[in-house]
């Protein structure tokens, strides 16, 4: 009997680390095309340094490549869950990525096994290059290096999204066909996932949705735009807007922004919406339910609950969010805590996320 693979986080919205990248490395040119030897090489790596099943692998493992701000973020807690050395993952496919802004070319590695549970997973592992001015003389990095986790990309094109597997409806079977795509359906895949979109305007919301929450997409925003808060090159504005408006008792959100805001925007933690807020060092997430059902939401860390409120009628709750890096204590600082501790809450479109 297969063991069931434990839900994670669905973070299928756009993960910080690739925004800035795409924009930091604008202005100097997209780093150079990644080949299928390298791809293959940089992901023989990252299995071999997993396979050794201990915190402090999975700490370099993070380290060597993006960080671990996503979804791989607690791979040292359950250094036993990646593959041993008898059960390196076999490889399906190597695809290559169309040019970004940041990349001209990067690579997905298609990787099929069973993790350290028994479990088994498709996953999709990206291979592109930092930018030349880092440290890594190659610059070689592997995005998600807790691949086992069974990742699956759904844009790879004006930021980046992805999901990883869990035991939602369509089981694990249906994550895994999805992560085959790329492989089996090569083609399709790659204008779903790198395809330029043709409008940027957001679906429309003028009657709410029927059915549970669906993360609406983060739309690219047109250059020479206003000067406001936070990270320009994406309406997270709007998919937040979107959200509230489609979805009512859903969110509640600040009626103010933080002063150090990068990024706002509804995400799934857990199969429980959140507002997804990143700023500098720690961010917080804010979940409308009751406290044990949002502090649910940040399984797998330990639980920081930064404020509880009601707005509107809606009980809510600030959450700090698990550290990207180990070794922080994912405090927040004096002043961004008495932000989050006094500011108002609304369940109605706030004055910052109206278009502009």
């Amino acid at each position: 009997m297969t063991t069931p693979r434990r839900a994670l986080p669905t973070l299928s919205a756009l993960a910080l680390v690739g925004v800035l990248a795409s924009c930091a490395a604008q202005a100097g040119g997209p780093a150079a095309a990644v080949s299928d030897a390298e791809a293959r090489d940089v992901v023989a790596r990252v299995v071999a340094l997993a396979a050794e099943r201990t915190p402090e692998a999975m700490r370099r493992l993070c380290a060597e490549n993006d960080g671990c701000p996503g979804t791989s973020g607690g791979i040292e807690h359950a250094p036993e869950e990646a593959p041993g050395l008898d059960r390196a993952p076999r490889e399906l496919c190597v695809v290559a990525v169309p040019a970004t802004p940041s990349q001209a070319g990067s690579r997905v590695v298609v990787l099929e096994g069973t993790d350290g549970d028994r479990r088994p997973y498709v996953t999709q592992v990206l291979v592109d290059r930092a930018p030349a001015a880092e440290e890594d003389a190659d610059g070689l990095r592997v995005q998600e290096p807790g691949f086992w986790r069974g990742v699956r990309y759904t844009a790879l094109q004006h930021g980046r999204a992805w999901s990883v597997a869990d035991d939602g409806p369509g089981g694990p079977e249906a994550d895994d066909a999805s992560a085959r795509r790329a492989c089996t359906d090569t083609e399709a895949w790659l204008a779903e996932v790198a395809g330029t979109p043709t409008s940027n305007a957001p679906p429309a919301a003028e009657a709410p949705a029927t059915g549970e929450y669906v993360q609406p997409r983060l739309q690219p925003l047109p250059p020479g735009g206003p000067d406001r808060p936070g990270d320009d090159h994406l309406d997270w504005r709007g998919q937040v807007r979107e959200s509230l408006q489609r979805w009512p008792g859903t969110f509640v959100v600040p009626q103010e922004l933080p002063p150090d805001l990068e990024l706002a925007f509804t995400s799934t933690w857990w199969e429980r919406p959140v507002l997804d807020v990143m700023s500098e060092g720690s961010g917080v997430v804010v979940c409308v339910g009751e406290r044990a059902e949002c502090e649910a939401a940040v399984r797998g860390a330990p639980v920081v609950l930064v404020r509880s409120g009601e707005a509107d009628g809606l009980p809510f709750h600030v959450l700090l969010k698990p550290p990207a890096d180990p070794a922080t204590t994912g405090e927040l600082a004096p002043a961004q805590r008495e932000f989050w501790e006094t500011v108002p809450f609304t369940s109605a479109v706030p004055a910052w996320a109206v278009d502009a």
